[in-house]
This record gives structure tokens, C-alpha cells and sequence, in this order.
């Protein structure tokens, strides 16, 4: 008898499955909504922190390299070489004496020797706007250390304006006719580079005396060249002159002769301003009067058998360096953004950073060395802008203020609100209102620098007064 398995006929009961209600995908969508909501604001935030970050952080490093790069340039303004003590002669002689230019350079010492040829021989002042120029830039007799141009917006003025030429024409002269006239502008005097020992300078021979050239280690004569206007300096005396030519390996191997002639124009080894013997008819052929020695007597056989030849810098007294008159200005790029520029006598111009808005220097005097008494730093008057400076040869101190911009394409919108900012050279109020710009650069980030700087060579407290000296007292 068979068996039936229920077991196989048994019924299984299906429950169908179930999905999301409409209200379940509601409630997940606005949870996820808000999650993503959430995500991207905190993705935002940090892009605009970052963002302002790098803006803030990209003008403060192009605050401190300004100010680091003109501090550096203004508290050498002013050195000469191995001297301190270095007296310049701040009146010249009346025109058309024999005194002029330093001629003669008598008996006196602590004087600074000019061989250039700033003017005509025989009309003594300067008769085109190239003779003023070159007048004004090289006659360290005359000119300070340091001067400055006061930006009023319609143009540059100055206390003591260059004589034989008007400011615009000087600007226009240098190559820095388009410096805006809002921001101000400083010059600065001063030789640049590692000293190049002078191993000889034989005395004048001849009848009239000729001026022998000046040799030097080869080695060391690498960062000059003919066209150069360098300084030859003692700790006692100073002369400027031009390099007309260098002859390599000259009296021998691992020494060069340096030549300082007064070419004419036609010459094909010439290059302006040119060299002027002042002492008598100028004669091509020879080297100008350096008006004083920069070598000890020294036995070139010998020397050009030393083995070590530069064991001579120990005896040497006298030192080529090469003279740099900068300038600085803030001018438009070529992309129109306002931006700080340094030109040099040497013909090169640098932009140094974008995003200038404000540049202001003001400066502190000191009227006598004697007037630092017992302590050991200057007692500076006060400062005060440049067509105030009553005597360029007083400035000891220089106060810098900058005020600097964000100007990268993705900082242009860094604000809300156009930022107001303390600035003393804008407007009558002495506030810089980013409202009054372009709209595409009204919330970009602005950010105003200052800084002090003290002329180290002229820092009377620290012993004689470079550039003046207390009256009734002799150098």
C-alpha cells in the first residue's frame, strides 16, 4: 500500500515585497539635500578662506620684499667705500674758478675728486639737458646722498629743484617721464659690489705730469668694464671717473690695466658722459687727473712673479667700486595694473612687485653731528615730505609707507565692502577709500606697510659726519 507525501503537496504562502513610500523619498532626498547643502558650503568656505589666504599672504610678501629691497638700498645711500668720515665739499666754487669741479684739489683732504666731463670746458655750466642730467646724477659735490620728488597728482616737486633743468625735463631725461605723479619718488646715491683692490697707481710722469693707469688683480676685475662710472676710494679721499678701457692680462698674466681717458665723441671706445682733464687742455692720449694715488709703490716684476698674487690685497690702500644712482616709482605695467619700478644710472629697469596704490616716503633730518650730545642716535627733527626738505645734505632718516593691493585674477572679489585704510598721502583726509577705484578692483584686498630706515653713512652719532660737519670744527 502506497504512502502519499503531503509533505510535496503542501501550499507555500507568497508575501509580495514591499519598496519606498513616496514620503520616505521625500524625507531621504531633503536629508540629502541638506547634507549636500551642508558639504558644499563647508567646500566654499574653505575655498574663499583659502583664497583670502593666498591674497593676504601674496601681499604681505611683496610688502616685506619691497621693504626689504629699498631699506637695503637707503641705509647704504651714501657709501663710498672703506670711509665714513668722508667729507664732501657741499658748496662748488664760483663759476668759471679754478676750483671748479675740484680742480687743483690743494693741500685739503677728505674731498671727492670729479674726472668726469659733466660740463664744456669752456662755458662751466651744463649747456644741454644731457650735460644737466649728467651734472645732477654724478656731481657727489653737489648732490646728496639721498633726494626725493614729492607726487602732488599734476606733477613732482622739490625742494631744491636740479639746477640747469626743470624736474619734468630731468624725468623725461632718465626715462621715467611716465612715474605717476601720485606716489612720490626717491633717488639714491651710493657704489655697489665687492671692493677690487688697486695693486698700482704709479705717480704722474711727464711734462705736464701724466696720470698713470690703475692695475689690478684680473680676478677681481670681473664686474667692471669700459663705459663703466666707477669710484676710486681711500679711507682718505674719493675720485668719480669713467672707464674707457680695460686691458686684459696687462703688465702680465692675472693682472688688468684699467684706463680713464678723455676720448672724444668720435671715438669708437667712447660713451657719454666721458672723462675731462680740468687741469689743462685735454689730451686724448693720456688718462685724466685722478687728483690723488690709490696704490703704495709696489715692484710689478716682482708682483707678476708671485705665485700667489692674491697675497698683494694686504698692502693695497685704494679700491674700485661702481657708482649706482636708483630711482623709485610706481608706473602702469603693460597689463595697466600700478606697479613699483627701481631704474638705475646703468640703464636697466626692474618692476619689482604689481599692486602699488599708495607710495610715500618722508624723511627725518638732522641738522649737525653735534647735535646727538651724549646719546648714540640721531635727534631727528621730524619728518616731513620732500618739497619740505630744506637741506638734502641733513637727511638722516627715511619713513617708507606703502600701500600694496591683491591683484591675481581670482582675488578680485576677496571683500564685501571696499575696504577704507589710514594712508598720509591720499586725499585730504589722509584715507585711501578702495570705493573711489574701477569696479573690477573696488573688493579686492589692500594692506598698508610702513618702515623706518636710518642712512648708515650718515649717522653722525656714530663718529664724523659723512656729508656734513658741526661748525667750528674741521675734518
Amino acid at each position: 500500500m502506497r504512502t502519499k507525501n503531503l509533505n510535496l503537496c503542501r501550499f507555500v504562502s507568497i508575501t509580495p515585497r514591499r519598496g519606498f513610500t513616496l514620503v520616505e523619498l521625500l524625507v531621504a532626498m531633503t536629508v540629502g539635500l541638506f547634507l549636500t547643502t551642508g558639504i558644499l558650503s563647508l567646500f566654499i568656505g574653505s575655498k574663499q578662506s583659502y583664497t583670502n589666504n593666498e591674497a593676504m599672504g601674496a601681499v604681505q610678501e611683496n610688502g616685506r620684499y619691497v621693504l626689504e629691497q629699498m631699506g637695503q638700498e637707503l641705509r647704504q645711500a651714501g657709501l663710498l667705500g672703506c670711509q665714513r668720515t668722508l667729507m664732501l665739499q657741499k658748496t662748488l666754487p664760483e663759476v668759471g674758478s679754478s676750483g671748479r669741479l675740484m680742480q687743483g684739489f690743494s693741500d685739503d683732504t677728505y674731498k671727492i675728486y670729479n674726472a668726469l666731463a659733466l660740463v664744456d670746458p669752456v662755458d662751466t655750466n651744463p649747456n644741454t639737458d644731457t650735460e644737466a642730467v649728467d651734472w645732477w646724477l654724478y656731481n657727489l659735490n653737489s648732490q646728496a646722498p639721498i633726494e626725493g620728488f614729492d607726487g602732488t597728482g599734476s606733477g613732482f616737486v622739490a625742494s631744491e629743484p636740479p639746477d640747469f633743468i626743470s624736474v619734468s625735463g630731468l624725468f623725461e631725461e632718465l626715462g621715467i617721464d611716465n612715474a605717476i605723479s601720485d606716489h612720490d619718488v626717491v633717488v639714491s646715491r651710493r657704489v655697489i659690489g665687492r671692493p677690487i683692490p688697486i695693486i698700482q697707481n704709479d705717480i704722474p710722469t711727464g711734462t705736464p705730469p701724466v696720470a698713470q693707469p690703475l692695475v689690478v688683480l684680473s680676478a677681481s676685475a670681473a664686474d667692471i668694464k669700459a663705459g663703466d662710472i666707477v669710484v676710486a676710494s681711500t679711507c682718505e679721499h674719493a675720485t668719480v671717473f669713467q672707464i674707457t678701457k680695460i686691458q686684459v692680462n696687462t703688465p702680465c698674466d692675472g693682472f688688468d690695466t684699467v684706463e680713464f681717458k678723455p676720448l672724444p665723441a668720435s671715438d669708437s671706445d667712447y660713451a657719454p658722459p666721458g672723462n675731462q682733464d680740468y687741469a689743462a687742455t685735454a689730451d686724448p692720449t693720456a688718462n685724466v687727473s685722478l687728483g690723488s694715488r690709490y696704490a703704495n709703490d709696489i715692484d710689478m716684476g716682482a708682483a707678476c712673479g708671485m705665485a700667489n698674487k692674491n697675497d698683494l690685497v694686504i698692502d693695497t690702500i685704494g679700491a674700485l667700486y661702481r657708482l649706482q644712482v636708483n630711482f623709485y616709482y610706481v608706473k602702469n605695467n603693460d597689463d595697466g595694473i600700478p606697479s613699483l619700478y627701481r631704474k638705475s644710472n646703468l640703464g636697466d629697469e626692474q618692476e619689482l612687485v604689481t599692486g602699488v596704490y599708495g607710495l610715500q616716503f618722508l624723511y627725518g633730518t638732522n641738522t649737525l653731528a653735534s647735535s646727538c650730545g651724549g646719546t648714540n642716535s640721531p635727534d631727528l627733527s621730524g619728518y616731513t615730505p620732500a618739497n619740505q626738505v630744506v637741506n638734502w645734505n641733513e637727511v638722516n632718516a627715511v619713513k617708507i609707507s606703502l600701500l600694496l593691493g591683491s591683484t591675481d585674477e581670482g582675488h578680485g572679489n576677496i571683500v564685501d565692502v571696499p575696504i577704507k585704510a589710514p594712508f598720509p598721502d591720499t586725499g585730504d583726509d589722509g584715507v585711501f577709500d578702495a570705493s573711489t577705484l574701477a569696479a573690477k578692483d573696488r573688493h579686492r584686498l589692500f594692506q598698508v606697510f610702513t618702515s623706518t630706515v636710518f642712512l648708515r653713512n650718515k649717522l653722525p652719532c656714530l663718529g664724523v659726519d659723512q656729508w656734513t660737519t658741526p661748525t667750528g670744527t674741521s675734518p
